[in-house]
């Protein structure tokens, strides 16, 4: 901190101390990674603050989002702004539509977005919004081979339409991807798909399950019922169908789920020498490519 010297001026008026906080901002965008590694990294340390802070203090963080996971020091993840957060210990009156109004649409959870008015906001939809992150990010930032459909990958988290009160309402974009398995894209690294795709086919459980009993609010607070084996051989498949999907649900309401799973993964991703990099702007990538494509269909016409 500066202060400025008392001293009088020339004219008699005495120059009041002035105190000045000079700050040098200590933390990054998450979107200026470096390296996938450190992407996943990033995100579990954000996650894990956010399992504590639900934990010990009972609070939600409500708004997981990039702008609001910053890059501390190159090794740590840290989860910034909780100014949508809330206390899970008592009901608030009009916090559903307090957070539906501040919060990124585009990293909120599919159920969310679909059932504006109806869905209560827990713990699994900041899970969720965690994993849309991950999509988020890998899609515009890491090597892969969609690049030229990069907009209809992205528009995913930004597909929505206009009721007729003018309220919004997300698409199935979302909902669908998770239920599909994952992403149809390959990229560069391979963990990374591995990785999405797992952790959407936990989520796919917790969908399955609000398809099946959809007057549940939160799945975490519900037992869940035991499924009997079929009789006819017939109905077998359904069966392990549907197993599979409870046994992934029972995984994701554990409390350190989400942030274990990337950090199992961490090892699996290249490790970059200091001068590596894994982020690319596809962006970027993809308005050169149609500039390189229309210069060459101009050279083309010419020369007919």
């Amino acid at each position: 901190m500066e202060t400025s010297n008392s001293h009088a001026t020339s004219l008699g008026a005495k120059l009041i101390p002035t105190p000045r906080t000079v700050c040098q901002s200590v933390a990054r965008d998450l979107r200026t990674f470096r390296t996938a590694r450190d992407l996943v990294s990033y995100l579990s340390d954000a996650m894990e603050a956010h399992q504590k802070a639900y934990e010990v203090l009972g609070t939600l963080h409500g708004d997981v989002s990039p702008e609001n996971i910053l890059i501390m020091v190159e090794t740590r993840g840290i989860l910034m702004d909780w100014d949508c957060s809330r206390s899970m210990c008592m009901p608030q009156p009009g916090a559903r539509a307090r957070i539906h109004r501040i919060r990124a649409w585009q990293f909120m959870s599919a159920n969310l977005t679909m059932n504006p008015e109806t869905a209560s906001h827990g713990l699994l939809d900041d899970r969720e919004s965690a994993l849309h992150v991950l999509m988020y990010m890998a899609i515009r930032y890491l090597h892969h081979d969609k690049v030229k459909y990069l907009r209809r990958h992205l528009a995913m988290f930004d597909d929505c339409y206009v009721l007729g009160d003018g309220s919004l309402c997300g698409s199935q974009s979302k909902e669908s991807t998770i239920m599909t398995g994952g992403l149809h894209i390959k990229f560069e690294i391979p963990a990374i798909k591995k990785l999405i795709d797992r952790l959407c086919e936990h989520f796919a459980g917790l969908y399955r399950f609000r398809q099946e009993i959809p007057s549940s609010v939160d799945p975490c607070a519900r037992n869940l019922v035991v499924i009997i084996p079929p009789p006819d051989l017939a109905d077998a498949l359904e069966y392990h169908t549907r197993r599979f999907h409870q046994r992934c649900l029972q995984s994701i309401r554990k409390a350190d789920w989400f942030y274990s799973l990337l950090r199992e993964y961490i090892p699996q991703i290249p490790d970059r020498a200091a001068h590596e990099t894994d982020w690319v702007d596809n962006t970027t990538v993809l308005l050169q490519r149609k500039a390189r494509a229309a210069k060459q269909a101009m050279g083309g016409t010419k020369a007919t």
